[in-house]
């Protein structure tokens, strides 16, 4: 899967397409493809050109903004070195023993957070660390199948305090005003 198939939408509000009501949230990535030269499909869902450019962009220039963000990239938009890249994680260790696994995190609950997720139960921290930084690489060259499979995860939810999938929470709305938009 290359950097352009990922997309997530513009802003804070959801979309719905009218007549199928489909659902696009804010913060989630969607998969894309071009149909044709004016046309893109999107989780199913057809958009012209211009409302596609208007409403979604690239997750992959997004990831790089973030990552800027976080000092996880060079001034020239290249990788850290390994040295830096693990002295910046925040290593978290669940389990014990053979079952151990780890996980690898960046930033916090209020820039937003970035998890490195394990290929397999019970790699030694070495290995992990191995793993991590050389799919850091790969997403950073546009190769985004680790994103795509959950190995590498956004959100803001803060650090699990067990092994779990982190995710975007819902902004606080006090008022209970819909926030969506139709197209």
């Amino acid at each position: 899967m290359n950097k352009d198939n990922l997309v997530v939408l513009k802003g804070k509000t959801a979309l719905v397409v009218e007549g199928t009501e489909t659902r696009f949230e804010p913060n989630k990535h969607y998969r894309a493809i071009e149909l044709d030269k004016k046309t893109i499909l999107v989780f199913g869902e057809p958009f012209d050109l211009d409302l596609f450019n208007s409403m979604f962009e690239p997750l992959h220039d997004r990831m790089l903004r973030e990552f800027e963000a976080l000092s996880l990239l060079k001034d020239n938009g290249a990788p850290i070195s390994k040295k830096a890249f693990t002295e910046q994680m925040d290593l978290h260790t669940y389990g014990k023993g053979k079952h151990k696994l780890f996980i690898g995190f960046f930033g916090g609950k209020m820039e937003g957070i970035w998890a490195f997720y394990p290929a397999f139960q019970g790699d030694t921290k070495a290995e992990f660390l191995k793993e991590a930084y050389s799919n850091y690489e790969k997403i950073i060259l546009g190769k985004m199948d680790y994103i795509d499979n959950d190995m590498i995860q956004r959100g803001n939810s803060g650090i699990p305090l067990s092994f779990g999938d982190i995710y975007f929470r819902k902004e606080w709305n006090p008022n209970n005003e819909k926030r969506e938009i139709y197209c």
